[in-house]
């Protein structure tokens, strides 16, 4: 079985071959941030793994390139990465979902997002699917000053931890409280 980290500077050499294919050993070594030692190791590795066939073009110069073999431990991989990354999706859209039905029950009728966040796209999903409007802001200031135009419940949502007062019929909460089950607690004491 490959480790993971010859799996991750074997993507880094594919990268580096698809930008460069007549690269030799220097600028494959400067591609993937290695040493040229260490990309002499490693391709004489991955050649007896079968990952890298090593063509000789002259006394010189050696092309490489990836063989079907390489490609394959490159792309299972990746589809690795894509099932983990698709599941923890789906069980962070289910985690959601249950927060905010919990506070659309609550009579909360929107949701301000303050900050960048990666999980803004399942705040945007669920909000529509519960007919919650959702308001996105840079910052926390800027989320506050929505709030304090407005007599709605709304819930502010920070990116990270504000560490702020909220405005009247405002309920705090982070991103990750959320995701993790616990943005409902605060419910429990109102």
């Amino acid at each position: 079985m490959a480790s993971e980290s010859d799996i991750t500077i074997l993507a880094k050499l594919s990268h580096a071959l698809d930008a460069s294919p007549q690269a030799g050993q220097r600028e494959l070594a400067v591609r993937t941030d290695l040493s040229l030692g260490m990309m002499n190791a490693v391709l004489k590795r991955f050649v007896k793994k079968g990952w890298v066939m090593a063509n000789r073009l002259s006394a010189k110069k050696i092309c490489y390139m990836l063989t079907p073999e390489g490609i394959k431990a490159v792309t299972e991989r990746t589809a690795s990465y894509m099932r983990r990354t698709f599941a923890a999706v789906r069980q962070y859209s289910a985690v959601l979902e249950a927060q905010i039905a919990a506070y659309k029950e609550h009579g909360y009728t929107g949701v301000v997002l303050c900050g960048e966040s990666d999980a803004a796209f399942l705040f945007e999903y669920v909000c529509r699917m519960y007919d919650m409007t959702l308001l996105q802001y840079p910052d926390v200031t800027a989320g506050l000053a929505h709030l304090s135009d407005t007599d709605e419940k709304i819930l502010l949502v920070t990116a990270e931890p504000a560490g702020t007062e909220c405005a009247t019929g405002c309920m705090c909460t982070t991103v990750m409280e959320l995701l993790h089950g616990a943005g409902t607690d605060k419910l429990k004491t109102v």
